[in-house]
């Protein structure tokens, strides 16, 4: 591919266009944005049946060798950096994974610079879904870890177990290998600490 870019693909000739679509399936490693140009071109410009395919999802597969879920997963990413209005240059160093949740955001009304910013500055696709997550409103949960000699446990185990009937709206089981059961779900997790803390608290 050279020094080709993202953009320069889409201002491809159909024909270099369909060379191009060989020589990409030698370098599994390139960009998202690449497969995301070449996909939505044909579509936009409808050169599927000039290629002699029924269809955009058609010629994919022959050609670029995705399968229809991953051809529609472009599509949408293509979409998506159309509906930006930043094109396709700005969305060579974000992953495709940040592509996605920048595309929920935008979804929501959010800014398509600011939460390109925000992907730019995130280390992971994990940091920047925390702040949509934040935004939203929503429990954010993270890891917690605490590190306490072993008999230590079964005194966290029976306080856990011992404020399940004040953490959840259901019968609790007597059986106490029953009980770390559900208190294994995270959802139950945290509201059991939660009452063990308020305990002190209030």
């Amino acid at each position: 591919m050279g020094d080709l870019t993202a953009l320069q693909v889409t201002q491809l000739e159909p024909l270099a266009l369909r060379q191009l679509a060989t020589e990409l399936s030698r370098h599994p490693d390139h960009h998202w944005t690449f497969s995301a140009a070449l996909v939505g071109s044909v579509e936009d410009r409808v050169l599927a049946n000039t290629f002699g395919f029924p269809s955009t999802r058609a010629r994919a597969e022959a050609e670029l060798g995705l399968s229809p879920n991953d051809t529609a997963t472009f599509l949408r990413l293509w979409r998506l950096i159309g509906q930006s209005g930043l094109g396709v240059a700005a969305w060579s160093r974000v992953s495709k994974g940040k592509a996605f949740v920048i595309r929920r955001a935008l979804h929501l009304g959010g800014d398509p610079t600011k939460w390109l910013d925000a992907a730019l500055s995130s280390a992971t696709e994990a940091d920047l879904r925390l702040i949509l997550q934040r935004q939203l409103g929503a429990d954010v949960f993270i890891p917690f870890t605490i590190h306490m000699p072993e008999s230590l446990v079964p005194l966290v185990q029976e306080a856990m177990r011992r404020a399940l009937p004040y953490a959840v709206d259901e019968e609790i089981p007597a059986d106490p290998a029953a009980q770390d059961e559900i208190v294994r779900h995270r959802a139950v997790q945290f509201r059991c600490l939660e009452v063990v803390c308020a305990a002190f608290l209030t």
